[in-house]
């Protein structure tokens, strides 16, 4: 698993990871849907 992160790079991993998960779970800020602050947040 390491050596397959190793070899596509890290951000390519992180990405195919988090393809796995729900967008509001994914740790890349990227892929996660923009949420508009309510008042008071």
């Amino acid at each position: 698993m390491l050596d397959d992160a190793i070899e596509q790079g890290l951000g390519a991993a992180v990405k195919d990871y988090d393809s796995r998960f729900p967008p509001e779970w994914r740790l890349s800020k990227k892929q996660r849907p923009n949420r508009k602050k309510k008042k008071g947040e």
